[in-house]
């Protein structure tokens, strides 16, 4: 236990993000059984609201912290990935397990939490070097 806690505080932002990815494929699993009116409500809130604000904010603090360039941007790669996943493994597998149709990730949701990671990668390193002028 004690190199995964290790692991975890070294990379904070990652860490932070992943946890709320497997919270979040992990509730929704939660209220699919509680009926689709909970299910829509908690998929607009987490997929819709919590996970773009989140991810604009991390890739926000991940711009303002200091590091190289490159390590940086890949989280846009990462995070994006991640967004994907995050509707891949909910209403993607939802779907397929429903209607049994398989639907594989699908791109607009990568790019979006690209864009999103990008937005808020520009936006800290904008920040960074205000502060660093004054």
């Amino acid at each position: 236990m004690q190199p995964l806690y290790q692991a975890l505080r070294k990379q904070p932002i990652l860490s932070a993000y992943g946890i709320f990815c497997f919270f979040d494929i992990g509730l929704f699993w939660l209220t699919v059984s509680a009926g689709q009116e909970v299910m829509t409500t908690y998929t607009f809130f987490a997929q819709f609201l919590a996970a773009p604000a989140l991810t604009a904010v991390l890739s926000f603090l991940a711009g303002r912290k200091p590091g190289k360039a490159a390590r940086r941007w890949a989280l846009v790669l990462l995070f994006g990935a991640g967004y994907s996943l995050l509707w891949f493994f909910t209403l993607n597998a939802a779907n397929a397990l429903l209607a049994g149709t398989f639907t594989p990730p699908l791109p607009q949701d990568f790019l979006f939490g690209a864009f999103v990671t990008a937005l808020g990668l520009a936006l800290g390193l904008m920040a960074r070097s205000l502060k660093k002028t004054k």
